[in-house]
């Protein structure tokens, strides 16, 4: 997956990143 740069920062997306990580584990 390819994320804006601008949305790297956002906490909020970290945290949606790693729930699809967790969910495909």
């Amino acid at each position: 997956l390819v994320w804006p740069k601008h949305h790297e920062q956002s906490p909020a997306v970290r945290n949606f990143r790693i729930h699809l990580l967790n969910a495909l584990r």
